[in-house]
């Protein structure tokens, strides 16, 4: 898909007007949405104007731009509608924001270690589709440093959060959304991906806003991001299937239901994934972002893990997801294929 003339032209100028906006009014950054604080403040503008009283994805969205129209000047500053009537970065995330909200801001945590060997696990196709995740909009805060995105310069950014959502495209047919939040201005997005598809480098019949005139181009670094994106997603709604992998923390868990209030804002709900992990796979995900391959059959190489259903109960008639976990394949004697390093001053 490609922007028309006209509204190519209505994205660069709302793209253009939002920059001037936020050189000449920097503090302003904090109302558009790219901090977890900003996120839960539009979360609870949007709201009322979307979801409220409704299940209905179309309907909020819908809602959205309506409230887009008719709030501007009153609700929101005019340049910042714009931005996210005609710009994918702020139309996601501000519609995700009003759907996380609805469903009282989750938040999947993890360590790296876990995150790591959850991105090294695949899961077959042929299972994907019957992954339905536990909350239809969620935060993951991506562990420091695992996750980079580039910029037209080639300057990469470290990405802190993915904000995931699982929405009902057309009735019957759900799809995700998401967008990677770095410490910089550059951001990755993905929509209308279906969930067989969620982890593939560049699915077809995707709408994903590669082609549109304001985007930069979606380079080899960004499509192994976003396969190891989508095994985070997936692999993290089946984590949140299973006692063993996740629990919730935080008081947002603790307080009885129809008890007094100790802070004005709403609390996020805190969920952290884990298990103890035998093989580290985060030099693993490091070598294929930054596209090393290792070919060599002479060493041990690390070979991913997935997803699959066992077996139990009565006459083993019922289903579990487990995580078969990465492991090493070749000749136990064998080295240990390791990127090169060089030490400083040497």
């Amino acid at each position: 898909m490609h922007d028309n003339s006209e509204t190519k032209l209505q994205r660069e100028r709302a793209s253009a007007n939002l920059r001037e906006l936020l050189k000449e009014n920097p503090t302003l950054q904090t109302q558009i949405g790219t901090s977890k604080e900003a996120l839960i403040a539009l979360g609870k503008q949007l709201w009322p104007l979307t979801y409220k009283g409704t299940d209905s994805d179309s309907q909020a969205f819908t809602r959205f731009c309506v409230a887009l129209e008719m709030g501007k000047g009153l609700l929101f500053h005019p340049t910042f509608a714009d931005a996210m009537q005609y710009l994918p970065m702020e139309q996601l995330a501000s519609i995700w924001s009003a759907g996380w909200a609805d469903q009282a801001f989750p938040v999947l945590a993890m360590g790296h270690k876990y995150a790591a060997s959850l991105m090294a696990t695949s899961i077959p196709s042929e299972y994907a589709a019957e992954i339905i995740p536990p909350f239809k909009a969620f935060m993951i805060e991506i562990p420091n440093g695992l996750i980079d995105v580039r910029d037209d310069q080639g300057v990469s950014w470290n990405v802190r959060y993915a904000l995931v959502q699982f929405l009902e495209n057309i009735p019957g047919v759900f799809v995700w959304n998401y967008v990677l939040i770095t410490e910089g201005s550059i951001t990755l997005w993905r929509h209308g991906v279906p969930t067989n598809l969620l982890t593939e480098a560049k699915p077809e019949h995707v709408t994903s806003w590669e082609d549109y005139s304001f985007s930069l181009k979606i380079d080899s670094h960004d499509d192994r991001v976003n396969v190891v994106i989508g095994r985070l997603i997936l692999g993290a709604c089946l984590a949140l299937s299973s006692k063993d992998s996740s629990k919730p923390i935080g008081k947002s868990h603790s307080c009885p239901s129809g008890s007094l209030r100790t802070s004005p804002e709403p609390l996020v709900r805190v969920f952290q994934l884990g298990r103890p992990i035998v093989v580290d796979c985060r030099q693993t995900i490091k070598d294929y972002l930054s596209g090393e391959k290792h070919s060599a059959p002479s060493v041990q190489k690390l070979v991913r893990g997935h997803w699959q259903r066992q077996p139990y109960g009565a006459q083993s008639s019922l289903r579990k997801w487990i995580q078969k976990e990465p492991y090493w394949r070749g000749p136990e004697g064998a080295p240990i294929l390791q990127r090169a390093m060089r030490l400083k001053g040497v």
